[in-house]
């Protein structure tokens, strides 16, 4: 079966490479990434808890308005190192044919018929490694005509050594097979747009109070914390740093709790244990 699919989806980007592009009939379509997991509030910091090594996570979106039946996206991490390749893509926790939950999890492709990431250049190599997202559905499509709207196509996790940064573009080819970035619809296939980015890694050793994960506890934190129970807002970004005096459950208390120590002197958060 992998076999197969391998072959299909080889023909696939193969087709979406040499066919001529069609134009993209309304907004141009575009590729992005956004942090996942353990991230700083404003998605540029991912961060390692405790210690290294360890996972840290990055999803692909996409902004179409076209009825999208296949996918192509080659990517390359232009901060890979080749001395210490601080950062590596597990195929043991995101290859659709190796592992479940895997990088097509709770996505919107999930059920597509056929799904692969083909890594390239896994160990340690002069050059850095490229991998390949793709997808295939013969019945169904993301996107409906001229509706912008937005889908998640991966969850990457990437096991990370040390310190340091995870930069990620596009790539013109794709190696060995040659695919480029491209959509397919009914309509024909055409390049979609990519937004690069780069994210920070850092070690994240959490303290109660700090629920924003920015480094510090300040203002920002309490009021964070108020919007999350009296306006659904975030969440905590880590699990338990929320509950600042210790009474084993997080609530409203904790708003007041860490407002007075913050504005009035008042006793600090208990710690976190590890």
């Amino acid at each position: 079966m992998r076999f197969l699919k391998t072959l299909l989806l080889i023909g696939l980007f193969l087709g979406l490479l040499n066919s001529a592009r069609a134009q993209d009939p309304y907004e141009p379509d575009t590729v992005y990434l956004k942090a996942s997991g353990l991230h700083s509030v404003d998605g540029s910091v991912l961060f390692v808890l405790w210690e290294f090594p360890g996972d840290v996570a990055i999803d692909v979106w996409a902004k179409t308005d076209n009825g999208v039946a296949a996918v192509s996206v080659p990517l390359i991490d232009t901060c890979y190192d080749p001395i210490t390749m601080p950062t590596y893509l597990n195929p043991m926790k995101n290859d659709p044919d190796s592992v479940y939950p895997n990088c097509f999890t709770g996505t919107a492709i999930e059920n597509w018929h056929l799904l692969a990431l083909n890594l390239y250049g896994i160990d340690p190599t002069p050059t850095p490694p490229n991998f390949l997202i793709g997808a295939l559905c013969f019945t169904c499509t993301i996107g409906v005509n001229n509706v912008m709207s937005a889908y998640k196509l991966a969850h990457l996790i990437f096991t990370v050594n040390d310190t340091g940064f995870i930069c990620l573009n596009t790539i013109s080819q794709f190696q060995p097979t040659g695919a480029s970035l491209g959509f397919h619809t009914p309509g024909g296939s055409y390049t979609a747009q990519f937004k690069p980015k780069c994210f920070q890694i850092r070690k994240g050793i959490p303290q109660r109070g700090d629920v924003d994960a920015d480094g510090i506890i300040s203002l920002g934190d309490p009021i964070y914390l108020a919007k999350y129970y009296l306006k659904g807002g975030p969440p905590p970004y880590y699990p338990g740093t929320g509950d600042v005096d210790c009474s084993g459950l997080t609530n409203l208390e904790d708003v007041i709790y860490l407002a007075k120590y913050l504005l009035k002197g008042g006793p600090p958060p208990c710690p976190m244990e590890e």
